[in-house]
């Protein structure tokens, strides 16, 4: 083989490595999951119908829904089921998915639903006492190169979820 065969190939190889470096962005993984989060009456207000937020002061006023405060709210449940003595209102949001999702140059989202993103209020008598919320939450890790606008450059590096 000629030298300027080699040459040539030794060039495109080069030139393919770059790009594939230069466009991928980054590789490596994340995995979408559902955690459930437990919360007291003060511990939240409710927010759309099947989202609880946070207080937006410190619990100077105990929240505490009752059932007819809830249901002017949030509608009718879209299931009443009794566990642990307590009387239990579920809302639905929307599908829950289990994801797991491969990166190199692009995401690739492999994802299978689940069930579904809920709020559950348990009530003792006519008071709301505690609510369980079912969120999504991502988990993983990514490696490359990150352009950055300011100040204009490149860096590689990885970052963790």
């Amino acid at each position: 083989m000629n030298d300027s065969i080699r040459t040539l190939r030794l060039r495109t190889v080069s030139m393919l490595c770059m790009m594939v470096l230069l466009l991928s962005g980054c590789a490596g993984a994340l995995v979408l999951h559902n955690s459930e989060n437990q919360l007291q009456a003060g511990e939240f207000v409710l927010g759309g119908r099947g989202y609880l937020s946070e207080p937006r002061s410190e619990p100077l006023v105990y929240f505490r829904y009752t059932k007819a405060e809830v249901e002017a709210e949030w509608g009718e449940p879209d299931a009443i089921f009794h566990e642990a003595g307590k009387e239990q209102w579920l809302y639905k949001r929307g599908l829950a998915w289990y994801t797991l999702m491969p990166v190199f140059a692009v995401p690739i989202p492999l994802g299978v639903p689940v069930g579904s993103m809920n709020a559950t209020l348990a009530f003792s008598g006519n008071r709301v006492v505690s609510a369980t919320e079912r969120v999504g939450d991502m988990s993983g890790g990514l490696c490359g190169f990150f352009p950055m606008a300011h100040p204009a450059r490149t860096e590689f590096g990885c970052i963790g979820f």
